[in-house]
């Protein structure tokens, strides 16, 4: 969740972490846990922290962080979360009342799903995806060259990562079908309300590109969201409704017979209502926005230059730039004042972490003082030289 502090008081009575990047690495039960067991999420740390990763091995940098994981199933950290999710879930009742958050890790990069998961999918007999090009466009090259060189991206390459990927996932679904089958048993899945979003996408060979970081094209900013509701009413059926993520904390108070707070801005889900006309979003500390409706799209990135506008219905792929065509120059207009609104009421809002702020009181949370880092920050430290060959 990068919380600052790691354990946050955000309204859970209970928090059990696992991260994967940023000092609450240090903090989380999940990296408490593998020193517990004496082991260490190499792949992880060779790929998020720099101190480490220019010592990556070749095999890493070859193949774009798509490697067999070094942990056993057992000990990774989709199965971790999801054992623990399922201890939660049997102490459920019918009841009700209960509200259980899980996020995974996976398939976030490194692309290293443990064995056997990794034999899943053969990337010989995978398709790349639609918006792949031969090399990368000259403007996203511009804004940046990639975590991985983008420029440097092969089709046998990438099909290994999507191999690697669809193994993550798959491995999160079978968990998934193990929480589901886990409420079936005590009663209450007719009951649970079941929500699977992702926090962003992934280029996956979009424009040559892995990951994300470059202009906010479809693959990044179009995520998952699958509902489970109550009744099972409306099963199977897919809504082309313009979505956004705010629209999930009124929907989740709305199912809970609570009224929305008037700080919400998003629709709940339950309105039979066409949505949003427009979706914003910002990247880049805000040096990147972003409007879109169902056929367009706007991005504004700093300079005139670096501007970009699509039409959605003809150019799918975001290939052809128009910002500057004359043909859809009111269009344009349109969706500039519409963000520029939309920016302004957020203009006093500026992000900021408050390394003091109320973190929530249980057994499993490190001291405030944070004493215990130095402590597994050596532990880390100390492995991750051993298995690099360096002391």
């Amino acid at each position: 969740m990068h919380f600052t502090p790691t354990y946050l008081d955000v309204g859970f009575s209970e928090l059990l972490l696992a991260e994967q990047d940023g000092p609450g690495r240090w903090d989380d039960d999940y990296h408490r846990y593998l020193m517990r067991h004496g082991l260490v999420d190499r792949n992880d740390i060779e790929d998020q922290l720099g101190e480490y990763r220019k010592y990556a091995p070749k095999r890493y940098w070859s193949t774009c962080g798509a490697l067999v994981s070094n942990l056993s199933e057992e000990h990774d950290s989709t199965t971790w979360i999801a054992d623990k999710v399922m201890e939660t879930l049997e102490s459920w009742t019918a009841r009700g009342g209960q509200l259980l958050m899980a996020g995974f890790i996976r398939p976030h990069h490194p692309f290293n799903p443990p064995s056997p998961w990794h034999e899943m999918y053969d990337p010989e007999k995978l398709s790349l995806l639609p918006g792949w090009t031969g090399t990368c466009l000259e403007r996203d090259f511009e804004f940046s060259r990639g975590y991985f060189p983008n420029d440097k991206l092969t089709e046998p390459v990438l099909k290994q990562v999507m191999a690697y990927y669809y193994s993550m996932i798959s491995q999160i679904d079978h968990h998934v079908g193990r929480m589901t089958d886990l409420l079936r048993q005590k009663g209450l899945y007719d009951n649970t309300l079941i929500i699977c979003t992702a926090d962003h996408g992934d280029f996956m060979g979009f424009h040559h590109m892995l990951l994300k970081g470059n202009y906010m094209y479809d693959p990044v900013v179009k995520v998952p969201l699958i509902v489970k509701w109550p009744g099972n009413i409306h099963a199977g059926t897919v809504s082309q409704r313009m979505v956004n993520n705010i629209d999930l904390a009124p929907t989740l108070c709305r199912a809970a017979g609570c009224k929305p707070g008037l700080q919400m801005h998003g629709h709940a889900l339950q309105d039979q209502d066409g949505g949003h006309d427009l979706i914003f979003a910002e990247a880049n500390g805000g040096r990147q926005v972003m409007a879109r409706s169902k056929d367009r799209k706007l991005i504004l990135a700093a300079s005139n230059d670096k501007n970009l506008f699509f039409d959605l219905n003809r150019d799918p792929q975001e290939m052809n730039n128009l910002y500057e065509s004359p043909q859809y120059r009111d269009e344009i207009k349109t969706m500039e004042h519409l963000l520029s609104v939309w920016r302004h009421k957020g203009a006093n809002l500026r992000p900021y972490q408050d390394h003091n702020a109320p973190r929530i009181r249980q057994p499993n949370v490190p001291p405030h003082d944070l004493s215990h880092r130095e402590a597994i920050i050596r532990y880390y430290r100390d492995k991750m030289l051993a298995l690099q060959g360096r002391t």
